[in-house]
Parts: structure tokens; C-alpha cells; sequence
């Protein structure tokens, strides 16, 4: 048996016999489903931002100083609704089927909603970084999210060949007229509602009730996000899946030092750097 059979050989026999899963989802494995911000889904979307801008990638049209905050507003309007509007994807569906027997919680950076589409209940998830179906007071002057999906559609469709939406689309807050921003921390006043503070209790709920249970991570790129979790718990395992450039060239990488004296853990994580679909692909077998 060569490595690779191995190592799926020995995922499957972890999945089989963990008593729980955690899902660590963030936009590696959006961009291995296919909601690739520097593929098609981009130049597909966003050819007259990128003739105007020359940007490269989705992401530097949300942070660029436009001039103008209608132009701004129409490139915010349009990124979320290319990722609103995406099909369920197989990759996710896949993982969902990986899981679906098991107790499992899903905690995502990501904000496409490809996990709720794809069969994951709204409960078993944690999404971290907020939602784009939201915007919030940017000060904030009170703590109440609003709606941002029907305005939205509003902004795509009235979009006008300058790349600008109608002024009167701009949002405002409607408690102190002031300035909206995105329910996302990137916001550096990012609103915890009721909502993102459940879910996020309910994640801490999970990773402390199973502390000392047999419990698999499964982790979708950021490579050392989990590795403390793994030490410090001698019945989880990790596997993980990475983008090649990120490739660990052996227990004595300087990802490890700070654990070099404990290294018993290294023998519970798994890492995959093929194709994330190949190799669920092959665990479903």
C-alpha cells in the first residue's frame, strides 16, 4: 500500500470509530468547490472593474478607496450576490455525506453559504467571521442588523454602465443617518447579535464536552489553527487539508518548534495536500 492509500486508510478507520467530528471550513475549500475568486467566478463577473481597476482577484474591489461610494456599493453589491447566487456545490455535498451519521459542528470563516445549501442544519453551524446578509450602523450607534438581501438585487440591477448605483441606494443607518457597514469582523466594530452568540456558545459547548472523548477535526486549509487543540487533547486527531505552497517539510519545521519537547501529538495529524474532492472522493468509498 503506498502512502497516500494509507493515510485514507487510516482516515476512514478514524471517521469510522471517532465518537465526534468538528469541520474547520474557510475559503480553501470554497476555492477547491469551485468559488475560485481569482477563476472565472471573477473575470466572469467583474470584467468592468477589472478593465477600470485591473484588479486581480475578487477581494480588491471589497477593500479598494473608491472615489465615489455609489461605485463602492455596486462592487459590494455584486460580490455578494455572485456568492449568494452560486449553486450548491458536489465538493460540500460530499462532506456532508462524510458526516451526516456522526455528531458533528462546523465552525466557517467562510460566508457563502455553502454549507447551509448543501444539507448542514443552520444549528450545527458557527460562522465566525459574520454573514453578507446583513449590515449593521458602522459606529454602531445600537445594536439591531438589518436586511441587506433585497437591497442587494436592488443595487445589481440598477447598476448603471459607469459602475455606480443610484445615490438613493446608498444605506444609511435609519437610527442616526449615518453611514452602514457589512455584519463581517472585518468591521472593526462588528456587532455580536444573538444569533452569531448562540452559535458561537455552541461551538465552545462542543469543543469542551468532547475534550476528553475521541473527536476528528477536520480541517479545510489554515494549517496550524488547530495544532494547540491537538496537544493539549490526547484523544482528538486532526486532518488536514492544504494548499501545496503551504507543505511541511517534516516533524522538524518551524511550525513544530514551539511543541518540539512534547511531539507525541504529531502522530495524530494527517495532512492531505492533493485535491480536496479526490480524497473525500475516495473516504466515501
Amino acid at each position: 500500500m503506498d502512502e497516500l492509500s494509507k493515510k485514507i486508510q487510516d482516515v476512514k478507520n478514524l471517521i469510522e470509530n471517532t465518537d465526534h467530528i468538528l469541520i474547520a471550513g474557510g475559503e480553501y475549500l470554497s476555492e477547491q468547490a469551485g468559488l475560485d475568486i481569482y477563476g472565472p467566478m471573477f473575470t466572469d463577473n467583474f470584467q468592468d472593474f477589472i478593465d477600470r481597476y485591473e484588479f486581480t482577484n475578487m477581494y480588491n474591489g471589497t477593500f479598494f478607496p473608491y472615489k465615489y461610494s455609489e461605485e463602492k456599493w455596486a462592487y459590494i453589491a455584486r460580490y455578494f450576490h455572485v456568492y449568494l447566487n452560486f449553486e450548491p456545490t458536489q465538493l460540500y455535498k460530499k462532506i456532508y455525506r462524510l458526516v451526516e451519521d456522526k455528531d458533528y459542528f462546523v465552525i466557517t470563516s467562510t460566508f457563502d453559504e455553502q454549507f447551509y445549501k448543501t444539507g448542514f442544519p443552520k444549528s450545527k453551524i458557527y460562522a465566525s467571521n459574520g454573514d453578507c446578509r446583513h449590515l449593521q450602523c458602522s459606529e454602531p450607534c445600537h445594536n439591531e442588523l438589518y436586511d441587506f438581501i433585497e437591497l442587494i438585487d436592488r443595487m445589481v440591477k440598477q447598476t448603471d454602465d459607469k459602475r455606480k448605483i443610484p445615490r438613493q441606494l446608498i444605506p444609511q443607518c435609519p437610527k442616526c443617518g449615518g453611514s452602514m457597514d457589512l455584519h463581517l469582523t472585518t468591521n472593526k466594530n462588528f456587532i455580536q447579535d444573538a444569533d452569531w452568540k448562540k452559535q458561537h456558545e455552541k461551538y465552545g459547548r462542543f469543543t469542551t464536552r468532547n475534550k476528553d472523548s475521541k473527536t476528528l477535526v477536520l480541517q479545510f486549509g489554515s494549517p496550524k489553527v488547530f495544532e494547540k487543540t491537538i496537544r493539549e487533547n490526547p484523544k482528538w486527531h486532526l486532518v488536514r487539508f492544504m494548499e501545496p505552497k503551504g507543505k511541511i517539510g517534516n516533524i522538524g519545521s518551524s511550525l513544530f518548534k514551539p511543541f518540539k519537547k512534547n511531539t507525541e501529538y504529531l502522530n495524530r495529524i494527517i495532512t492531505f495536500e492533493e485535491p480536496i474532492e479526490e480524497i473525500v472522493d475516495q473516504l466515501l468509498k
